[in-house]
């Protein structure tokens, strides 16, 4: 049972070493590695990428772009906490009253201020999009939590254009 239980270990770390690989090359090649926050989408940077989802090999490469229906309600966000002094609960209650969709990875309706306040506070926003900053370590029982990455070892991501 042992021997079994560290060729499974060896098996996951090697596994996600490629994985990670995988990710910091698309990453580094200005792509996406499915990391992008509300107004940006990823898109296929080849025109025939549907004829290559049906055979084997890698999956066609994307990119990130901003997304003019989402970025307008960023911008006016942004406009309603720095230019107009709002607060982050008002921006929040309004938004659910617009009855804003809340983008790709949003389960249940309205805006909390959380969002509101993650929103605000991220740097993809300001241009600086690094990737890798934390990574997922799990312990003996299969807990998992994120920690820091060690100071120089996360990436620069894609410019978000």
């Amino acid at each position: 049972m042992q021997v079994k239980q560290i060729q499974h270990g060896q098996t996951v770390r090697s596994l996600q070493d490629g994985v990670h690989r995988g990710q910091k090359g698309r990453v580094e090649a200005d792509g996406s590695a499915g990391d992008f926050p509300f107004g940006y989408e990823a898109y296929y940077l080849d025109p025939d990428w549907q004829s290559q989802l049906g055979r084997r090999g890698p999956k066609p490469k994307k990119g990130v772009r901003v997304c003019e229906a989402e970025a307008e309600w960023v911008r006016r966000v942004f406009a309603w906490f720095v230019t107009d002094g709002r607060s982050i609960g008002w921006i929040a209650r309004e938004l659910t009253r617009l009855k804003v969709p809340k983008g790709r990875r949003s389960s249940a309706a309205g805006w909390h201020t959380q969002q509101v306040h993650r929103l605000l506070s991220n740097q993809k926003y300001i241009g600086i999009w690094a990737w890798g900053r934390t990574t997922t370590v799990r312990d003996s029982s299969g807990r998992k939590k994120q920690v820091s990455v060690p100071a120089g070892q996360e990436v620069s991501g894609p410019s978000g254009s």
